[in-house]
């Protein structure tokens, strides 16, 4: 069952995650929740150039958690999250699954992530993890937008201070 207790938030490492996970640092600090950091990769077996090139899946799969767990860790850094009280987790598979999975297993009562905000006939052509956790998830989930959208709410606020004139 979902606690206000636990945050999960999802990360693939760029730019607009980092921005979420200081969202998520935020939202935990508000309601006194621990924050979970969570990472997908993908499983090597599933990737479409996977297929008949002889790889050794099970040491792929190592190196990509291995390198993972360091990324997991600067990024828990980077985002002011306190070691010892950041629980991470590298899960594989598809993404939007095991976000909705995790937050899940974790009782999170919030799924914060971020999008990178490709617009959308993007999201028609491939679809969005966003999109797919917000579809799927069975708690709240706080998207944060990706940095160039900011400009729009400036120019939101700029119209609104015209129309009021």
């Amino acid at each position: 069952m979902p606690t206000a207790k636990s945050i999960l938030a999802a990360t693939d490492f760029s730019g607009t995650s980092r921005e979420a996970l200081h969202v998520a640092r935020e939202l935990g600090e508000a309601l006194d929740a621990r924050v979970h950091l969570l990472h997908v990769i993908p499983d090597p077996a599933r990737l479409p150039w996977s297929v008949d090139t002889g790889l050794a899946f099970t040491d792929l799969e190592k190196d990509w958690r291995h390198h993972a767990e360091l990324a997991l860790a600067h990024a828990r850094d980077e985002a002011g999250l306190p070691r010892v009280l950041t629980p991470t987790i590298v899960a594989m598979g598809d993404a939007a699954t095991e976000i909705v999975a995790a937050a899940s297993a974790v009782g999170a009562a919030i799924i914060v992530m971020g999008t990178h905000g490709h617009g959308m006939a993007a999201r028609l052509v491939m679809g969005s993890v966003a999109d797919k956790v917000l579809r799927h998830a069975d708690r709240p989930v706080l998207i944060v937008p990706h940095p160039s959208l900011k400009h729009l709410d400036a120019a939101a606020e700029i119209a609104a201070q015209g129309a009021a004139r």
